[in-house]
């Protein structure tokens, strides 16, 4: 199974007038969504399903990168999971993670828990935490279900290297 890992684009800050939970993705944040999604289909690599933290600037940041596919079979479809919000653990990931008979899947969160998702399915249950900046994807391969340290890293594309994939087409 390939796990497409990717941390939601640029958000604007949080303020008294705006929850943490429904921070809109800025300009940047949205552009750095639409390469990922040009960059994941320029290199044919095409999540089956697509779940994502509720967090607004996370769900937002999956549908443009599932549009910027440019998918002309159909596009993956998207699942919200609260296993992918804040407070949640790893643990909860790996209950909620389909198992035998997906391809591929992407998950679309942030930083508190799919640092430590990546650092798990990497390096088993002691593994470090990565910490992925903003607009970053990783793919991870596993063969069966996810589980910790079985996953083996392909790629981690920070947004300079997805700014140049997405550009070359």
């Amino acid at each position: 199974m390939l796990i497409y890992i990717v941390r939601h684009g640029d958000a604007g800050m949080a303020t008294g007038a705006i929850p943490d939970s429904e921070r809109k993705l800025t300009s940047k944040g949205e552009l750095q969504a639409q390469r990922i999604g040009i960059a994941l289909g320029v290199m044919d690599e095409v999540p089956e399903m697509v779940f994502t933290s509720p967090l607004a600037r996370a769900f937002q940041t999956a549908a443009i990168v599932v549009s910027a596919l440019a998918i002309k079979t159909c596009e993956p479809k998207i699942y919200s999971l609260n296993c992918l919000s804040l407070g949640a653990s790893v643990g909860d990931v790996f209950r909620e993670m389909p198992g035998g008979g997906v391809r591929s899947l992407m998950m679309v969160g942030n930083n508190p828990i799919l640092g430590p998702l990546v650092g798990i399915l990497v390096g088993g249950l002691h593994g470090s935490p990565i910490d992925l900046a903003n607009g970053s994807i990783v793919c991870l391969e596993t063969y069966g279900s996810p589980r910790p340290g079985a996953a083996r890293l392909n790629y981690l594309l920070g947004e300079k290297a997805v700014a140049v994939i997405a550009r070359s087409v």
